[in-house]
């Protein structure tokens, strides 16, 4: 199943317009994870000009299946 990985700011969606084939929703929860610990180690609070919020992961209907918090 293809999943979508978007990253939430303060201003909106930044979309993920290729999405990752994987095996299944633990996949791609741990991948959201993954992405979202190294999100916030490249743009710590507080960085000037990024306020990132979180991963949010759509499988291929645009359900949100997982959403990780960036902090």
């Amino acid at each position: 199943m293809r999943y979508y990985f978007h990253i939430r700011t303060e201003a909106g969606l930044i979309p993920d317009e290729e999405g990752t084939e994987l095996t299944g929703l633990e996949q791609a929860r741990e991948e959201a994870l993954t992405s979202a610990r190294d999100l916030a180690t490249e743009f710590p609070p507080g960085s000037e000009g990024v306020s990132l919020k979180s991963v949010e992961v759509m499988d291929e209907v645009s359900r949100t299946v997982f959403c990780a918090p960036i902090f």
